[in-house]
């Protein structure tokens, strides 16, 4: 193919666009175009905050969703809970029996001597920290922790049944103690009629403010 005849070619294809646009036709599809496009652009500027508005407003949404879900289990569990607690509430004083706010040296000492004179046994001695005392109230130091607790010291005489039992009711105590140190000793030529009982218990409470 020579110059002339391309020349000649694409001299004719310009001729026909020329006439073309002369008739009006690509004015007004480049007319159409650029109004489409110039709408489009500020349709995009003017509708993009309310697009993000709803994306913002649907991401809240959720997320109350999330909460307001969250916020039902809580209740559940809350209720649940309240249902357990008058189940037991008639029975929260035994609580306080355990573990009472102060230390109440006294009243374990009375129930101790109850205790000895119903098992037929001599309390001997009682000692409560380094203070020997029999039924009287102590000063007692305050200890740091949840709960604190203080250490008597019994001797007992009598015989060896009656000792066991006394040990066993002791344990049955409401009153939350740990049983330390325990030592039996049979006098001579008694057998198992007199018996010595040295014991350690550590009685807990459960101390407040202002309270000992």
């Amino acid at each position: 193919m020579n110059i002339e005849n391309v020349t000649q070619k694409y001299s004719g294809y310009l001729s026909k666009i020329s006439k073309a646009y002369q008739t009006g036709e690509i004015k007004n599809y480049t007319t159409l175009t650029l109004s489409l496009l110039v709408v489009a652009f500020f349709a995009f500027f003017a509708i993009r905050p309310t697009l993000i508005t709803i994306a913002s407003l649907n991401r809240e949404i959720k997320d109350q969703k999330i909460v307001a879900e969250k916020l039902e289990d809580k209740i559940q569990d809350l209720a649940e809970a309240q249902k357990e607690y008058l189940i037991l509430k008639p029975k929260l004083y035994l609580i306080d029996e355990a573990l009472p706010q102060s230390s109440q040296v006294s009243l374990f000492l009375g129930q101790i001597e109850v205790l000895a004179l119903e098992k037929n046994l001599e309390l001997v001695s009682v000692q409560v920290g380094q203070v020997t005392v029999k039924g009287k109230e102590v000063s007692l130091s305050k200890k740091e922790g949840i709960s604190s607790g203080f250490p008597v010291k019994l001797s007992l005489s009598g015989s060896y049944e009656n000792l066991k039992e006394f040990l066993k009711e002791l344990e049955n105590q409401r009153r939350a103690t740990i049983l330390k140190e325990l030592v039996l000793v049979a006098k001579k030529d008694k057998a198992l009629s007199e018996v010595s009982l040295r014991t350690e218990i550590e009685v807990f409470y459960l101390p407040t403010k202002d309270k000992t």
